[in-house]
């Protein structure tokens, strides 16, 4: 999958970019709390992210491979993923 799309689903969807040193931190709030994150490198080289890249970014996010990819291909809304969340009371903070 390319990076840029999942760039770009992650920030229409509610998370907050910030820059790291080589990679980019995509995190979700929950209650003013970052309640979820996952880093996506940003070097040249990284335009495709692998499956196993891919299952570490959703589990980073509490979610499995495929509602992960239902969540970068829209089916899998905002609303259900920021309430499942909340509801599970996960923070990293």
């Amino acid at each position: 999958m390319k990076i840029r799309k999942i760039r770009s689903a992650l920030t229409n969807k509610g998370f907050e970019r910030s820059e790291g040193s080589n990679h980019e931190i995509y995190s979700m709030k929950v209650d003013r709390k970052i309640a979820v994150s996952t880093i996506v490198s940003r070097g040249s080289s990284h335009s495709e992210i692998s499956k196993k890249l891919l299952s570490k970014m959703a589990k980073q996010l509490h979610m499995s491979n495929r509602r992960f990819l239902d969540y970068l291909d829209c089916t899998y809304s905002y609303e259900e993923y920021y309430n499942y969340i909340k509801e599970n009371h996960f923070s990293e903070s």
